[in-house]
């Protein structure tokens, strides 16, 4: 008898250390898991800023680019870091992940055609044929006469940049939103999430013609 109660004792210790163990182990991965969610969101945040900053540099939704002036570039070099939301696949909602590495692409895109824009710009003012023609006092309307290739090559440039900073702006808002719902959904009984759901901005497409 006293054989028994010894067998059964050490048997329910080791059942309950093992259940024990098991419940550490997923509370860490949930951890891990709601800290990547949470990283995820800084990020899209943090772009999502950096390109509110800019559309913000102009009124009325209008082309920041649409001038022969160098554009200021500030975007946040950040990026989100996918290895710790592999989970996401075997979600309620396993498009999502894709759906990241889409807006990524989108704010990839975004800040290289401004970046190219900046250097096609320099190409056409330094073009030995380019000649500048006018210049407002405020230095904000610059009119130049170059090579017609050169010049129809940054309108168009001006007007790729800008829709790319808008089109990269508006996935922002609608992944960080289908983000944030699925991991309302995911963590219910977490830690309240610390961010919330950006308001979208008012964004117009309508901007002027470029003076090149």
């Amino acid at each position: 008898m006293q054989f028994l109660t010894i067998f059964f004792g050490a048997f329910l210790g080791t059942a309950s250390a093992f259940a024990l163990e098991a419940w550490r182990r997923y509370r860490d991965r949930i951890e891990k898991q709601f800290e990547g969610i949470l990283a995820a969101e800084a990020v899209l945040l943090t772009q999502r800023n950096s390109l509110l900053s800019f559309i913000g540099q102009t009124p009325n939704g209008q082309n920041p680019f649409a001038n022969l002036k160098y554009a200021i570039l500030n975007f946040s070099p950040q990026a989100i870091d996918f290895s710790k939301l592999a989970f996401l696949g075997a979600g309620s909602d396993p498009q999502l992940i894709l759906e990241l590495d889409v807006e990524q692409e989108n704010y990839r895109n975004a800040v290289n055609t401004a970046e190219l824009r900046n250097k096609m710009l320099d190409e056409y003012l330094k073009h030995p044929g380019t000649r500048l023609e006018s210049l407002d006092n405020t230095g904000d309307q610059v009119k130049a006469i170059g090579d017609a290739l050169l010049a129809k090559n940054v309108r168009e440039i001006n007007e790729l940049a800008w829709l790319a900073i808008q089109k990269a702006e508006s996935k922002n808002h609608e992944i960080f939103n289908r983000l944030y719902k699925f991991a309302m959904k995911r963590f219910p009984k977490q830690k309240r999430m610390p961010f919330a759901v950006p308001k979208k901005s008012r964004v117009t497409s309508d901007s002027p013609a470029t003076s090149a």
